[in-house]
């Protein structure tokens, strides 16, 4: 096991000022190992650092912009999960997303595999998907751009193994932007009229986009539109981290 020596946490009075010393037993960097599969250009991926990961990121194509500190191409089905503290992955969404209707049957389900995989694990780990995909994860936990001050809506369901909360309620008005398909969707706008009548949004630009999203290093719309933001998963991330560091301090 890899001694790592972290500042302790505001709040915890005996602690305060004071070194804590905690051991990773997967870690060779000093912090703890995350793994993000199909990562993507590693949306899922900042969050997680700026939660105190160290996050090594697999996806069966190449992502030249990935933000990570490691990246993998490789399958993420079949990729060995021994060797990290925390698991994560977004198996592919559009065969649940609700945005999908011609499509679907050509996509695969995996979460229900992916689950399999990341239990046998025995470690933390957390499945991402849309909100379409909610009766594939009934117990997960529903998270919105709204809940941390963004400009984007775009629910995200969570499950994990461990307990997870959400920071408050979402809240929507008119005034925010969508990101699917090939397009950035500003809601405030009016756009086109659809063949069945009813009224599209305007559209957006790309870099309306990525601060929509609080990304700012994706240079693509598809590494965008297949992104979430950031937050998300630095939320996520201080629950994650919390469960490791009390089985370090248990081990010790």
């Amino acid at each position: 096991m890899v001694r790592a020596i972290f500042a302790p946490r505001e709040g915890r009075g005996d602690q305060q000022g004071k070194e804590r010393n905690i051991y990773y037993g997967n870690s060779e960097v000093g912090k703890p190992k995350l793994l993000d599969l199909f990562c993507g250009a590693g949306g899922c991926t900042r969050g997680y650092q700026q939660a105190g990961f160290y996050v090594v990121g697999v996806d069966i194509n190449p992502q030249p912009r990935y933000c990570g500190d490691e990246f993998i191409q490789a399958n993420a089905m079949s990729y060995p999960l021994d060797g990290y503290d925390v698991i994560h992955a977004s198996p592919p969404c559009q065969g649940y997303t609700e945005l999908n209707h011609a499509n679907k049957a050509y996509y695969p389900k995996l979460i229900g595999q992916v689950r399999e995989l990341l239990r046998s694990s025995g470690k933390p780990y957390v499945i991402e998907n849309v909100d379409g995909a909610r009766s594939s994860l009934p117990s997960s936990l529903l998270l919105c751009g709204s809940m941390f001050g963004l400009k984007v809506r775009r629910h995200r369901l969570f499950e994990s193994n461990i307990l997870l909360f959400a920071p408050c309620r979402c809240w929507h008005d008119r005034n925010f932007y969508s990101i699917h398909g090939h397009h950035v969707w500003n809601r405030a706008k009016m756009g086109p009229v659809r063949k069945d009548g009813r009224s599209r949004p305007g559209y957006g630009t790309f870099d309306e986009g990525l601060a929509a999203m609080d990304i700012n290093w994706m240079r693509r719309q598809k590494e965008l539109a297949n992104a979430i933001p950031p937050a998300y998963t630095r939320w996520v991330g201080q629950f994650l981290l919390a469960a490791v560091q009390a089985d370090c301090e248990v081990a010790e």
